[in-house]
């Protein structure tokens, strides 16, 4: 039988293709656009394309290391990474590791990604291997992070796990560990997260402290919101990837800071003034803010993040801009800058939005009713993936 044919262009085409869809995936937590079915299809294409360069074999292997090497992003690493892990030799692997050792701060997501959607047996091979090694904390990291995905992982393992990577001297390790604290239970976890709250990484603090808040500790809340503090107050130092870097841990760190205060807390107005009018206006829609209403519509004026409150304003009050014409014509809205992640969201018209709305204030609320179980089941399964998946917090904490 003749061996199939195998087109480069097409190959090379699986290679980006694969880059790309998996980049959508791994930010749709945060895009207030796309949709649940959307996401789908999206996660069908990644699988369709992963399977093409597992299907041609070395020829798919070359192409997707030739975009590895060129571009060096996490998504690539991903692509890499998923192909890799897949066969029991590591050789593989050991092509793509030293870059990846090189950058991890870029790259390891990427690894992390795949190690958390490969087949049962080489996840559960290289989380064993690489999770319960102290002297590879990068790979330790890795392991640790994608076991917190992990539902056929044992308890037993994951407690395994958690111990050492509580007690490595390597803070990134120790902070990997604790997002393994929401899926255990027993006397040894609160105490050993409670001791890193001491700790003099803000990183290990803030991951310490929201894997304490997931288990019922509310006076963690303090320690979480000094450690947002300090990483925001580092921001104007960084630039590039270190900035975009640190804006995604902060992102995640605000949306627990915002779930878990209790009502009418003053620190969380000063947590509020200390952050970047983005991730301000991101507290506010996790918090559940109606008494911040005012403030948030003064952010949809202008500047950079306007549509961006814009959203935020209709997440909390139920209200849609362009049904309701609260926006500005398309030809004003083509005019404006702003984050390029915001493109496709009206730019609201500022002047035309409600100065006061009869919502309750002693409770948190979305879509412009108090956060109930039914409402947070219809917005999961209707909403764009950015309230969705804040809805999906929410069941996490009420829970």
């Amino acid at each position: 039988m003749n061996a199939p044919l195998q087109v480069d262009a097409i190959i090379q085409r699986h290679a980006t293709d694969a880059a790309f869809y998996w980049s959508q995936c791994d930010g749709a937590s945060r895009s207030p656009i796309l949709t649940a079915e959307r996401l789908q299809h999206f996660r069908y294409l990644l699988q369709a394309h992963l399977e093409g360069l597992q299907i041609a074999g070395e020829a798919g292997w070359k192409a997707a290391f030739k975009a590895f090497e060129r571009w060096k992003g996490p998504s690539e690493t991903f692509v890499c990474a998923w192909l890799a892990l897949g066969e029991a030799d590591g050789a593989k692997f050991k092509a793509i590791w030293p870059l990846v050792a090189e950058q991890p701060e870029r790259m390891l997501r990427g690894v992390i990604s795949a190690l958390a959607q490969i087949g049962d047996e080489p996840a559960a091979r290289c989380i064993g291997r690489w999770g319960l090694s102290t002297g590879f904390p990068v790979l330790q990291v890795a392991a640790l992070r994608a076991a917190a995905h992990r539902s056929e992982l044992g308890a037993t393992t994951l407690q395994d796990l958690f111990a050492l990577g509580q007690t490595s001297p390597d803070s990134h390790v120790q902070a990997a560990s604790c997002r393994l604290a929401r899926r255990l239970a027993g006397p040894a976890v609160v105490p050993s997260l409670t001791a890193l709250l001491d700790t003099a990484n803000y990183v290990v603090r803030a991951e310490a402290a929201i894997a304490l808040l997931q288990h019922g500790n509310a006076s963690a809340w303090q320690p979480l919101s000094k450690a947002l503090q300090s990483r925001a107050a580092t921001l104007p130092s960084l630039t590039g990837w270190q900035q975009s870097q640190a804006m995604h841990s902060l992102s995640r760190w605000v949306n627990y800071a915002g779930l878990h205060s209790t009502r009418n807390n003053t620190a969380l107005l000063a947590l509020r003034d200390s952050l970047p009018d983005r991730l301000a206006l991101q507290l506010a829609l996790y918090h559940g803010a109606a008494n911040w209403l005012p403030w948030v519509r003064d952010h949809t004026n202008a500047g950079p993040h306007a549509r961006y409150a814009g959203w935020v304003w209709q997440c909390l009050t139920g209200i849609d801009l362009e049904a309701h014409h609260l926006c500005l014509t398309p030809e004003s809205n083509d005019l404006q800058e702003g984050d390029p992640q915001d493109v496709g969201l009206p730019l609201p018209a500022a002047a035309r939005l409600p100065e006061a709305l009869p919502l309750p204030q002693d409770v948190a609320v979305l879509l412009g009713q108090p956060v109930s179980p039914a409402r947070l089941q219809q917005i999961i399964a209707t909403a764009p993936c950015a309230l969705a998946h804040l809805a999906t917090l929410h069941q996490e904490f009420e829970a």
